[in-house]
């Protein structure tokens, strides 16, 4: 290899631009109606797993073994909203499709399933 080529190869594979991440794929409004709403998700943090419903009729449930919660919820945006029972709070979450059947709940940072 001719020196001037020497050199440049390993300058140019250090200075070359790394591929940009992709950004994550958010459900919209009709997606999250579509793959998320009648359907059971399961999702799993450190020991636990939580199985997550959002029926069509507005309502709501996780069930965890340490928590048990209830609510309503309705879709703004590209964000699912559910309003809890007993706390008087709401949340708005976004889904990242992260593969088939597979979503991450933001800001959250859940991994959830779809479980046929």
């Amino acid at each position: 290899m001719p020196r001037p080529l020497a050199f440049a190869l390993p300058i140019a594979l250090f200075t070359s631009a790394a591929p940009a991440l992709a950004e994550p794929e958010v459900l919209t409004a009709a997606e999250i109606r579509k793959e998320i709403i009648d359907v059971e998700l399961k999702g799993k943090r450190f020991f636990m797993t939580a199985t997550i419903f959002h029926s069509s009729d507005g309502t709501s449930k996780i069930r965890a073994p340490v928590r048990k919660r209830d609510g309503t919820w309705e879709i703004k945006g590209n964000e699912l909203c559910i309003t809890w029972e007993k706390e008087d709070e709401t949340d708005c979450v976004r889904f990242e499709r992260r593969g088939e059947g597979k979503y991450r709940i933001e800001p959250l940072g859940l991994n959830i399933e779809a479980k046929s």
